[in-house]
């Protein structure tokens, strides 16, 4: 066997049949990414493979549609169309928010994506599934920017809340918390408040306290 491989590397073509693998391999995997992404753009193809929750997610979708309102803030977001009355506006898909921001968080989405692919095929996929990859901050900053933004130019001092939080999202060596941790997207709620739970939001705050060292540790 060793000597068969030896001569199959002494011959002419070895080294051009092992570059043609090499571009074979990386076309390949070129055309599943772009195939891939054009799949996902539609919430449907994501629900074929991601059973559950996200079959219960999609029908939220549904509902928001249909009845005008939202049982929970992804549904919301659904049910919204940005920019408003522009040709070829759409609803907000799965993918918008799931796509993964940037080379790396793009990278991290399709590599779990290509695994969740082969636990599905291969028939052990868990159910219902769990997050892996929480939604980056960036992710939510790409449409809520200027929302975020709108009260930089305020005093700290007094008091108001949606500046005292915020804000620290564009401050350099600010602690860190998640959007989403905050604004829970598979949530029911009430589009009344915004869908805020005051359970999720008080320990974030917490967080941050504790990390910069000052304001209450304990708020309940």
């Amino acid at each position: 066997m060793l000597q068969r491989l030896a001569r199959l590397r002494r011959h002419r073509f070895f080294g051009r049949a092992i570059v043609g693998i090499v571009l074979l391999g990386i076309v390949a995997a070129a055309s599943g990414i772009f195939v891939g992404g054009k799949l996902e753009e539609n919430n449907q193809f994501c629900g074929s493979c991601h059973t559950e929750p996200e079959t219960t997610f999609l029908a939220s979708f549904d509902h928001a549609i249909a009845q005008g309102r939202a049982e929970d803030l992804a549904a919301y977001h659904h049910r919204q169309v940005y920019p408003r009355k522009s040709p070829g506006a759409e609803n907000i898909r799965c993918i918008d928010c799931h796509v993964g921001e940037g080379l790396m968080g793009r990278g991290i989405v399709l590599s779990l994506a290509a695994w969740d692919a082969v636990k599905y095929f291969s028939g052990t996929a868990q159910q219902p599934a769990k997050v892996v990859f929480t939604i980056q901050n960036e992710a939510c900053v790409k449409c809520h920017e200027q929302q975020a933004k709108a009260n930089l130019e305020k005093p700290q001092v007094p008091f108001i809340i949606d500046n005292h939080f915020h804000y620290k999202l564009f401050e350099a060596g600010a602690p860190f918390e998640r959007c989403v941790d905050c604004h829970i997207s598979h949530q029911e709620g009430a589009e009344a408040n915004q869908f805020q739970f005051r359970k999720a939001i008080i320990p974030v705050c917490e967080d941050c306290h504790k990390k910069e060292g000052k304001g209450p540790i304990k708020m309940q």
